[in-house]
C-alpha cells in the first residue's frame, strides 16, 4: 500500500536557537466540516488568511500546515503574543456561518529545538503541541517558560496562572498560564490535562505517526454515536496505539472518564470452567481496571452493569480476538448502559448488532520507483516511524540520500507494520540500514518455507520477530523463549528462579541481568513499573506467543511450565506468610503477579490437575483479600472436579473457601452438601484442622438459628481441635510458617469464642479469654488478626457498658483497617461499630461521617445486611437529633413485617424511639410518615437521606 507524500510548499530558511514555538488548530473542525459541508473549505481558507496575516506582521515563520492546524516559530515570545492577540481578535470579529463560529485554540512554549534536514525535532515541540491540545476553542495557553519570557504584554492582555498540570506523554508537569484578552471570552471549561480527567491511560506514550486521517475519522465517528467501534487488523498494525491516541484526544468528551482494559493477559476460555467462563474473564478484567471490588455476594457481571449504567464513559477493550465467544457481555452492557461506548481492538469482528468495523491499515509506504531523495521519503509515515524509533536508541541517527533507499526498502518489506518497523529500527544500534536490509532479505527467504496459510502481514511480523530472534546469541535465544512462560511480567529474581538453571548437564547457567538488558535493547522486552524498587519487564503478547512457540520447538515447554508453576506456589507461600505481618505489602505483591498465577493454573488444570488444585487452594485467601472471590470460585470448583483423588489437604482447603463463598452468597443448596463433604473427608483423613473448620461452620449455623448453647459446645470443641493442631505441628517440627499459622488460627477461634460467651452473658469468662487472645495476637505480630481481635474487644467493652473505653478501641480499629490494604467488606463492619460508639457518646458529626463511610463499603459490595445496619444507625441518629419525622420514616423502611426481625440489641432502642416519635408527632402523622418510609427499600432510603436528608 503506497501513496504520494503530502504536498509541501517551499518554506523560508528556518531560524535556530531559542525560539517561541506556536501550535494552533480549530476546535471541533471535523464536526464543522460535516455540518457545513461544501461551505467548509471557504471558511477554512478565511481562517488561514487571518492567521497568516498575523504571523507575517510579527515575522513568524510558518514551519508546517496540515488541515486546520499551524506550526509557527518566532524569534521572541513577545512577538508571538502580539501575533496571537491580533489573530484571536480578528477571528472573533469575523462573520462565520450562523451558529458555527471557527474558534482556534493556541499553545505557546519557548525552547531550543534541534534543527535537522527534515525540520525541528525535540521535546519542546511536543510540549507546545500538548499545551494547545489542553485548551478549548478561543483559549490561549502559555508554558511557564513562555510566560516568564513574555515581558510587557500587549495592552488589554493579562496572564492568568492556571497552576501545574500533567500533559500527555511528557515526563514532568507543566506550569500553565492563560492569556486573557480584553473583549474576548476568558472563562473556559477545565483544561484537558491528565489531572482533570478520570482515566487509567498511560501517562507517557511515544508519538504516533502517520495516523492523522484515521484519528480524525474515528474521533468524528465516536462523537456521531455508534455504541461499539472495533478497530480491526492483524497483529502489529498498531491498533492498540491508535486506540490509546484516540482515547487521549477525546478525554474531555466523556464526563465519567475513559478506561483502558487490556485483554491480552486474560487467558483464553478453558473447557474445565463454567459455560460463562469467557464472559466472567472479560468482566473480571474490566472490573479490575475500574477498581470494582468483589466479595462474592454478587456476580462481577451484575456489579459491572450496576456501576456502568448511569455513566457517560468510554471503555477501550484491547485485544479482544481470543475472547470473542464472550462478546455477548458487551451487548448486555450496551443494552443496560445507555451512555456507555466501547472502542475495541481485535483481529476479528465481535459480530454484535450495531458494531462499526474500522480496518486499521499498515502505514503509508513510498513507491520503489522512481527513486526518491531523503527529504521526500521522510514524509511517508512508515519511514518517519523508522527514523523516530531509530533515534530513540541512537540519538545521532539521521536519514540521508545514501541510506534512505535501504530504510525505505526495509519499511516496504515489512509491509508498513508499526511493530515490525519498531523492532527493525531498534537494530540500528548494531547494524547500518544496508546491512540490516541484507539480513532481513535472508530471513524473508527463510520464512517462505513456514506457515503459508497465515495472513501475509502476520507472516511479515513473524519474520521480523524471528529475524530478531535469529540475531540473538544461543544464550539470548534460550533466555528469550524461556521468559515467555511469564504472563504479565517478571523481575530479575523471578527470571533467575525460573529460567537461569540449566535443563541439561551440557548447558551453562544463564546470566539474567545481561540477557534481559540485551533483550530490552532489541525491543523484545518492555520495561514496566517498578515494584518495591525492583524493575519489572514483560513482552508484547504477540512476541510472547512467538517465544512460547520457540519454547515448544526446543522441547523445553513442559519443564519451564513446571518451574513456573513451582515458582508461583513458592511465591504464594511467601505472600501468605507476609499477610500476617505486612498485609498491604503482601497483597500488593500478589496482585502484581496475578496474571502469572492465572497462567500457571490455566496450564496445570489440563497438564497437572493435582497441582492446579494445590495452587488454587493455597491462593484462595489471597484472591479473597484482593477482591477476586468470584473469579477464583470457578477455579476452585473446576480444580476439585479435575482432581478428585488429589491430596486430601488441598481438597479440604478448596471446599473450605467454596463453603465460605456459598455462605456469603446465601447459596444454601450448594453450602449444605459441600459442608457434609468437608466433614466426611476431614474425618476420614483425620485432618484436625479441617474438622475444626467444619465445626466452625456448624457453630455459626447454630448462632444464626439462635441455638447459643449448641454454639458454645461447638466453640469449645473447635478450640480443643485447634490446640491439638498446634501441638501436632510443634511436635512434628513442621515449617515455622506452618506452626505460626496454626497459632494464629487458634487465636482467631479463641476470639470468636469470646463473642459466643458474650452472647451467652458469660462476661467474666469472655474477658479472661479476650485478654489471653490479644496477648497471643500481639506476640505473633499478626496485623489483620490483631485488628480483628481489637474490634471484638471493643464489642465486649460496649456490651458490658464500658462505652468510654470502647470508643477509642473502635477508632483504632478503623484506622488500622483503612491502612492495611485489605479490600474485603470487613472495613464496613469496623466503621459501623465505630459509628455506633460515636452516637452513643453523642458525637453526631463523627457518627454521621462513619455511617456514610461504612455504607460506601456496603454499597460497593452489595451487602444487604450492611444496608439494614446502616438504617438502624440512622434511626438512632435521627432520634438523637430529635428529628421524629425521619425516625418514623426510617422505622417504616426497616419494619420487621416485611424485612428481617430486629436484633435483640436494637429492639429496645426502636421501641423507645417509636414512643418518643408518636408523642411528638401524634399517631396519625407518625403512621403517615412510617407508611412513606415503608415504600422504600433499605438502599433507597439510605440514598435518599445521604443525598438530601431524606
Amino acid at each position: 500500500m503506497s501513496e504520494q507524500p503530502p504536498h509541501a510548499t517551499r518554506r523560508p530558511e528556518l531560524p535556530s536557537g531559542t525560539l517561541a514555538l506556536l501550535f494552533t488548530d480549530i476546535e471541533g473542525s471535523t464536526a464543522l466540516a460535516h455540518t457545513l459541508g461544501d461551505a467548509y473549505p471557504a471558511q477554512l481558507e478565511a481562517h488561514r488568511r487571518i492567521m497568516r496575516a498575523s504571523f507575517a506582521r510579527y515575522k513568524g515563520v510558518e514551519v508546517g500546515t496540515e488541515g486546520d492546524s499551524f506550526f509557527v516559530v518566532f524569534r521572541s515570545v513577545k512577538s508571538a503574543v502580539a501575533a496571537i492577540v491580533q489573530a484571536q481578535r480578528e477571528l472573533f470579529a469575523a462573520e462565520w456561518p450562523p451558529g458555527h463560529p471557527l474558534r482556534v485554540r493556541i499553545g505557546l512554549h519557548c525552547g531550543e529545538p534541534a534543527l535537522t534536514g527534515e525540520g525541528y525535532v525535540g521535546l519542546d515541540l511536543h510540549r507546545a503541541s500538548r499545551l494547545m491540545s489542553a485548551g478549548h476553542g478561543g483559549q490561549v495557553l502559555l508554558s511557564g517558560t513562555a510566560a516568564a519570557l513574555a515581558g510587557d504584554l500587549v495592552q488589554g492582555c493579562e496572564l492568568r496562572d492556571m497552576g501545574e498540570h500533567r500533559l500527555k506523554n511528557l515526563p514532568r508537569p507543566e506550569h500553565i498560564f492563560q492569556l486573557s484578552i480584553d473583549g474576548l471570552p476568558a472563562e473556559f471549561p477545565p483544561l484537558r490535562t491528565l489531572d482533570n480527567l478520570s482515566h487509567n491511560l498511560p501517562a507517557h506514550l511515544p508519538p504516533i505517526l502517520g495516523r492523522e486521517r484515521e484519528i480524525e475519522a474515528i474521533q468524528a465517528l465516536l462523537q456521531a454515536g455508534p455504541r461499539l467501534t472495533t478497530l480491526l487488523g492483524p497483529g502489529g498494525t498498531g491498533k492498540t496505539r491508535l486506540a490509546l491516541e484516540i482515547a487521549a484526544l477525546t478525554l474531555g468528551v466523556w464526563e465519567d472518564g475513559i478506561f483502558f482494559v487490556p485483554l491480552a493477559p486474560v487467558p483464553p476460555p478453558d473447557a474445565a470452567l463454567s459455560p460463562n467462563a469467557v464472559e466472567d474473564a472479560i468482566a473480571g478484567a474490566t472490573a479490575r481496571e475500574l477498581g470494582l471490588r468483589d466479595d462474592g455476594s454478587q456476580s462481577i457481571a451484575e456489579r459491572l452493569i450496576a456501576h456502568l449504567k448511569p455513566l457517560k464513559m468510554l471503555l477501550v477493550m484491547d485485544n479482544f480476538e481470543h475472547l470473542v465467544d464472550g462478546a455477548a457481555i458487551v451487548a448486555r452492557w450496551m443494552a443496560h448502559c445507555p451512555s456507555l461506548q466501547i472502542l475495541a481492538t481485535s483481529r476479528v469482528p465481535l459480530h454484535l448488532r450495531g458494531e462499526q468495523e474500522i480496518p486499521v491499515s499498515p502505514l503509508a509506504l513510498p513507491h520503489r520507483k522512481p527513486l526518491q531523495d531523503a527529504a521526500t521519503l521522510s514524509q511517508y509515515a512508515a519511514v518517519a516511524l523508522f527514523i523516530e524509533r531509530a533515534r530513540a536508541v541512537k540519538p545521532e541517527f539521521s536519514i540521508n540520500d545514501e541510506n534512505a533507499p535501504a530504510i525505505a526498502e526495509i519499511c516496504t518489506r515489512l509491509d508498513g507494520l508499526p511493530l515490525a518497523i519498531e523492532l527493525a529500527a531498534a537494530r540500528v544500534k548494531l547494524l547500518p540500514p544496508a546491512t540490516m536490509l541484507s539480513r532481513l532479505e535472508k530471513s524473508l527467504l527463510f520464512l517462505i518455507g513456514g506457515a503459508r496459510d497465515a495472513a501475509v502481514h502476520q507472516q511479515t511480523l513473524r519474520t521480523t520477530i524471528g529475524w530478531s530472534y535469529d540475531l540473538l546469541t544461543d544464550q539470548g535465544k534460550r533466555l528469550f523463549r524461556r521468559l515467555g512462560v511469564f504472563r504479565g511480567g517478571f523481575d530479575f529474581e523471578s527470571a533467575e528462579r525460573v529460567c537461569a538453571t540449566p535443563l541439561e548437564d551440557s548447558e551453562t547457567p544463564l546470566d539474567i541481568f545481561e540477557g534481559v538488558s540485551s533483550l530490552l535493547n532489541q525491543s523484545l522486552l518492555l520495561c514496566r513499573d517498578e515494584v518495591d524498587g525492583r524493575p519489572r519487564f514483560g513482552m508484547l503478547e504477540t512476541i510472547r506467543e512467538f517465544a512460547l512457540e520457540k519454547l515448544d520447538a526446543a522441547g523445553e515447554s513442559e519443564a519451564l511450565r513446571e518451574r513456573h508453576l513451582e515458582w508461583c506456589c513458592e511465591e504464594t507461600a511467601e505472600c501468605d506468610a507476609g499477610m500476617r505481618h505486612a498485609l498491604a505489602h503482601a497483597l500488593r505483591l500478589f496482585e502484581v503477579e496475578a496474571d502469572n498465577w492465572r497462567a500457571a493454573w490455566s496450564w496445570s488444570i489440563g497438564a497437572r490437575p493435582e497441582d492446579a488444585l494445590r495452587l488454587a487452594a493455597e491462593t484462595a485467601l489471597l484472591w479473597n483479600r484482593i477482591g477476586g472471590t468470584t473469579e477464583h470460585y470457578e477455579r476452585l470448583d473446576a480444580s476439585l472436579r479435575a482432581a478428585p483423588a488429589a491430596d486430601a489437604k488441598y481438597r479440604c482447603r478448596a471446599l473450605h473457601y467454596l463453603i465460605q463463598a456459598d455462605r456469603n452468597r446465601g447459596d444454601w443448596e450448594r453450602y449444605a452438601p459441600r459442608l457434609e463433604q468437608l466433614e466426611a473427608l476431614a474425618r476420614e483423613e483425620q485432618l484436625l484442622e479441617f474438622q475444626a473448620i467444619a465445626l466452625d461452620q456448624r457453630m455459626w449455623d447454630a448462632v444464626r438459628e439462635g441455638h447459643l448453647h449448641s454454639a458454645q459446645k461447638y466453640s469449645e470443641s473447635i478450640v480443643a481441635l485447634r490446640r491439638m493442631c498446634l501441638e501436632q505441628a510443634q511436635s512434628q517440627s513442621l515449617d515455622p510458617h506452618e506452626i505460626e499459622r496454626c497459632q494464629i488460627e487458634l487465636n482467631d477461634v479463641m476470639i470468636l469464642q469470646v463473642e459466643i460467651l458474650t452472647k451467652a452473658g458469660r462476661f467474666d469468662e469472655a474477658y479472661a479469654l479476650m485478654e489471653e487472645s490479644l496477648a497471643m495476637k500481639r506476640a505473633s505480630r499478626d496485623e489483620g488478626g490483631l485488628t480483628f481481635g481489637l474490634n471484638k474487644y471493643g464489642q465486649l467493652l460496649a456490651d458490658t457498658g464500658r462505652i468510654a473505653e470502647a470508643r477509642p478501641i473502635f477508632e483504632e480499629v478503623v484506622c488500622r483497617a483503612e491502612t492495611s490494604g485489605d479490600r474485603s467488606v470487613v472495613l464496613g463492619w469496623y466503621r459501623h461499630d465505630a459509628a455506633l460508639m460515636a452516637l452513643r457518646e453523642n458525637d453526631l458529626t463523627r457518627g454521621r461521617e462513619l455511617i456514610r463511610a461504612s455504607y460506601a463499603v456496603f454499597e460497593e459490595n452489595s451487602v444487604d445486611g450492611g444496608f439494614l445496619l446502616t438504617l438502624y444507625l440512622l434511626v438512632y441518629l435521627h432520634g438523637l437529633e430529635s428529628n421524629w419525622s425521619l425516625v418514623a420514616r426510617t422505622l417504616g423502611t426497616v419494619d420487621p413485617e416485611h424485612l428481617t426481625p430486629y436484633p435483640d440489641e436494637w429492639r429496645v432502642i426502636f421501641e423507645a424511639q417509636e414512643r418518643a416519635a408518636r408523642a411528638e408527632l401524634g399517631d396519625k402523622e407518625f403512621e403517615s410518615q412510617r407508611a412513606s418510609g415503608a415504600r422504600l427499600s433499605p438502599q433507597q432510603a439510605i440514598e435518599a437521606f445521604l443525598t438530601n436528608g431524606f
